[in-house]
């Protein structure tokens, strides 16, 4: 009874020191493959030590008990098969597919399947560990569970690119430096500032209007609700540093809503909690400034008042990109305002517009369409011939772009201008 109650013991000092080791390694983990691997780890040093303790437990029954263990035979090998089962689901789980009808969030492809024909074994299995890691049975199950503990009772994000605010907000990481500065080289900026003006003079050569709006980073609006481990150095921005090569003089029609957000922060939510983007708010209060700088040209293109505008708090339940990242998206939900235009002030839909645009865009989009005749909307990541701008050239053109995506923008619309 001794050596039995000694054993028991030290099992529970195992199952004490896994749970230890566990909470220790998975906090410090910032990615959440790496914590689905890890969590798949300590699953199968649970069930290991589980199985070895019931055979070494089934031995010291035999041996004082044989009778009692005799009872308890069939007891123990289910107890046993059930902990093996364990153990196994991950490869049941791969062979039954049971990842296959589940999204993923990783933005990436997952290994596929590897097939031993034209292929030596070495990399088949090289390229077979790495499909077994993306495909296990239960991994996307098991990667939710994890994030979900470590975001609701930890309060820590399983990775590094999505940052736990305050109050439930969620930031993007590669967002940081643009919205609060840093070392910027001198080369870089003026390779932006020229660009943009030698875009400007393609086609105002052209005849054509030509407007560049940047929409400020989340955190630029609303530092407040970072975590307090983030260090906000408030140096010079890239985008400072743009607005001041281009100097008073320019003229480029650049649209910085920075000043018009911050002002507008005070009567309604512009961006999401969960998301990078801006919600239909901050897409109208964007839409208004757009609107005054047109109709400076264009004077049939009347700016909507705010006195157009209902906005309902609370209208739309939403989960946003960076709650999808983290592979919560049916779990960490917000509400957000919907926006309705009691008036259009537009009259006749008499202009042709191009639009370069990231994903900022979709937000703008209802606003902006019904204001003209025709609009040609054009990812970054599209196609784009410039003989569209001259066989039948539109009157506006507008390149619109989050404060991150300057670099982006000004490359890309080059390229397709053909600009040097």
């Amino acid at each position: 009874m001794r050596l039995k109650t000694l054993f028991s013991i030290g099992f529970a000092v195992f199952l004490a020191g896994l749970i230890i080791f566990y909470v220790h390694h998975i906090l410090s983990i910032t990615d959440g493959y790496a914590s689905a691997v890890a969590f798949l780890t300590y699953v199968i040093a649970l069930s290991i030590g589980c199985a070895v303790f019931l055979i070494i437990d089934a031995a010291i029954r035999f041996r004082n008990m044989p009778d009692y263990f005799r009872k308890e035979t069939a007891r123990n090998i289910i107890l046993s098969a059930a902990f093996f089962m364990i153990v196994l689901l991950p490869v049941i789980g791969l062979i039954l597919g049971t990842e296959s009808s589940l999204p993923t969030h990783e933005k990436r492809q997952l290994a596929r399947k590897p097939s031993l024909i034209n292929m030596d074994i070495s990399a088949f299995t090289k390229d077979f560990h790495s499909y077994f890691q993306d495909n296990y049975g239960f991994r996307k199950t098991w990667m939710t569970l994890n994030n979900y503990v470590k975001v609701k009772y930890f309060k820590v994000s399983p990775l590094s690119k999505v940052i736990m605010g305050k109050d439930g907000w969620l930031f993007f990481d590669e967002s940081l430096h643009n919205a609060f500065g840093g070392t910027t080289a001198g080369g870089q900026i003026r390779e932006i500032t020229n660009s943009i003006e030698r875009q400007n003079a393609w086609f105002a050569g052209k005849g054509i209007y030509y407007v560049f709006v940047i929409v400020p980073d989340k955190e630029t609006v609303y530092p407040e609700y970072l975590p307090d481990s983030v260090n906000i150095t408030r140096q010079k921005t890239m985008l400072d540093q743009v607005m001041f090569g281009l100097g008073p003089d320019s003229n480029v029609h650049i649209i910085d809503l920075r000043a018009s957000f911050l002002k507008a922060k005070t009567s309604n939510r512009l961006y999401y909690k969960t998301d990078t983007h801006w919600n239909s708010y901050g897409a109208f209060i964007g839409y208004l400034e757009i609107m005054k700088q047109l109709s400076a040209r264009f004077p049939d293109l009347k700016p909507p008042l705010r006195a157009d505008v209902a906005v309902q708090n609370d209208a739309i339940t939403y989960s946003g990109d960076l709650a999808h990242m983290l592979s919560l998206g049916n779990q960490l939900t917000e509400k957000g305002p919907g926006v309705v235009l009691t008036q259009n002030r537009s009259q006749a839909k008499l202009r042709k517009a191009v639009i370069f645009k990231d994903s900022y865009f979709d937000n703008l989009k209802p606003y902006l369409s019904p204001r003209f005749r025709e609009m040609i909307p054009v990812s970054f990541t599209d196609k784009f011939d410039s003989e569209t701008l001259e066989t039948d050239p539109p009157e506006i053109v507008i390149t619109i772009c989050v404060q991150r995506n300057i670099s982006l923008a000004k490359t890309t619309v080059n390229n397709w201008l053909s600009i040097k």
